[in-house]
């Protein structure tokens, strides 16, 4: 898995040379220069770079002027980046947006509503450049641009398994927030919990857990919680273990593995896990309770946004004689 921000890329073919800001992608090409290779932006348009001088030269001239630009300083100022401009607007406008908290809060609700609401046609528009320049004579193409515009995340991910692996990534992560993700199994079933309770494992209860993440965390269902600027489905689930792991330590327990997991040397052709997950707790009741927790709660959106798919296993240790 990988950052989830759209970030400028340069590939050499079909091989992917440098991913980042696009001060770090031209400094890494003015280090490593690549004739013939193509450079992108967010939206997946091809750029050119200016790799005269010194790397300090070439950073400089490619750096985001948000970053450059100084800083308001002092009491009363604009804080977070806030920047002051002209709005022109008729009476009836200004009426509306004053009984909203504030003509300036109040737009800049709308504006973030209707960037959301336009992210994934963007999003589409993004990966769909990006693919027409770098592998528009690949097999596949225009199967995978209808699955891209139809938002059929399987599809498309179908349709790029012939694709070089650098180019169907990058074409994955430009395309993430314009696909509907398929439901995968996220929560508990109460059903085979109670199945379970029926005859409980005895002693320790050991919990596998195999999880899938999404490219770009979701919190569509929890809006409030949602980062200022979109983060990988990886940051989202290291935030709620980051919030978890205390409580589960308070409650007895012990998380006895995080790792990533790597394609299955046996399995299903395709099936693919990011985490893999082992937690102990002494018996299947405190497992049960510290799930419970209130505090566990509060730190699921976290989770729910991460994963895509999962599956928890009850196990139980048998010594070998």
């Amino acid at each position: 898995m990988t950052d989830p921000a759209p970030l400028h890329a340069a590939f050499l073919g079909p091989r992917l040379l440098a991913r980042g800001s696009l001060a770090e992608v031209a400094a890494a090409l003015h280090a490593s220069p690549a004739p013939g290779a193509l450079v992108f932006d967010p939206q997946g348009r091809q750029i050119d770079l200016d790799l005269r001088g010194t790397e300090a030269d070439v950073r400089a001239r490619h750096a985001d002027p948000a970053e450059t630009a100084p800083r308001p300083r002092g009491r009363g100022r604009p804080k977070l980046g806030v920047v002051a401009r002209e709005v022109t607007l008729l009476p009836r406008h200004w009426d509306w947006l004053t009984g909203r908290g504030g003509a300036s809060a109040a737009i800049r609700r709308l504006v973030e509503a209707a960037r959301r609401a336009e992210a994934p046609k963007d999003a589409r528009d993004a990966a769909w450049r990006f693919m027409s320049a770098a592998g528009g004579d690949l097999p596949g193409f225009e199967e995978a641009a209808r699955a891209l515009y139809a938002g059929d995340a399987e599809g498309f991910a179908a349709r790029l398994a012939a694709w070089p692996a650098d180019l169907a990534e990058h074409a994955r992560r430009l395309a993430a927030p314009g696909l509907r993700q398929p439901a995968g199994h996220r929560d508990v079933s109460p059903t085979a919990v109670r199945a379970l309770m029926a005859d409980p494992p005895p002693g320790a209860a050991l919990m596998l857990n195999l999880l899938r993440l999404r490219e770009v965390a979701d919190y569509s269902e929890t809006p409030d919680l949602a980062p200022e600027t979109p983060i990988s489905g990886v940051a989202a689930f290291e935030r709620y273990v980051r919030e978890t792991l205390p409580l589960l330590r308070e409650s007895g327990g012990e998380l006895t593995l995080l790792a990533r997991a790597h394609p299955a040397l046996i399995g299903p052709e395709g099936e693919r896990w990011d985490r893999a997950m082992l937690v102990r707790q002494a018996s299947l009741e405190a497992f049960l309770a510290h799930a419970q927790d209130p505090r566990i709660a509060a730190a699921l959106p976290h989770r729910t946004a991460a994963v895509a798919d999962s599956r928890l296993i009850p196990l139980t240790e048998t010594p070998l004689d």
